[in-house]
């Protein structure tokens, strides 16, 4: 009988504990889903909200900050260039570029970096055309570059070709630049392997 009861209560404590371990699991996995739910594009703004995001092969892309490993300072994951002369002498007499980049997301993932050699001509319709290698490398024309990411690090390179998309800025001033933008990119090692950018807007102050 003690026997029997032994058995009994080994058995109880197992349960309790497997119960534990689901309702723990359950928990994460509810959070999770919250947090993942939380997560969207942001609206299309003209108000210099300092916002960006896109859709990389149906994966939504926004920014997120992350820590540098080294120093401790935050890595912002969404950074915006101007050319030294784009507000001399006339507004957009220079590039404009920005870098969209989710540096929490652990799994696979994407960043993607759009520029625009000059936006003399203000608000209206730019067409992508050929990305480099080099994605900082100015050129006489607009273009994407993306990077696939897993844990953070990056992998394969993706570039956008002639005509392969559109980036429509919809404001412009000395202070906010606003559009949307989409595309079709291709692996620079595997031409024939293509990834889609859709949804693409951005709303960045600019100085």
């Amino acid at each position: 009988a003690a026997g029997i009861k032994k058995y009994h209560n080994i058995m109880k404590n197992l349960l309790i504990l497997v119960l534990l371990l689901i309702a723990i699991g359950c928990g994460r996995s509810s959070s999770d889903q919250e947090e993942s739910s939380q997560d969207k594009l942001p609206e299309v703004t003209q108000t210099g909200a300092n916002t960006a995001g896109c859709y990389v092969n149906s994966k939504l892309l926004i920014p997120k900050d992350g820590i540098n490993g080294i120093s401790g300072g935050i890595i912002k994951g969404l950074e915006s260039y101007l050319g030294n002369n784009f507000h001399t002498p006339v507004l957009g007499n220079d590039y404009f570029s920005f870098r969209i980049y989710n540096l929490k997301n652990k799994e696979k993932s994407y960043w993607i970096y759009v520029h625009i050699n000059s936006l003399q001509n203000g608000v209206g319709e730019y067409t992508i055309n050929q990305g480099v290698a080099d994605f900082l490398t100015q050129t006489g024309h607009p273009y994407i570059y993306a990077r696939e990411t897993y844990d953070g690090i990056s992998s394969t390179t993706y570039l956008s070709s002639d005509n392969s998309g559109k980036i429509i800025i919809t404001k412009l001033t000395n202070s906010i630049c606003s559009g949307t933008f989409s595309g079709t990119l291709y692996n620079i090692d595997n031409p024939t392997e293509k990834i889609l950018v859709t949804d693409g807007r951005f709303d960045i102050k600019i100085q």
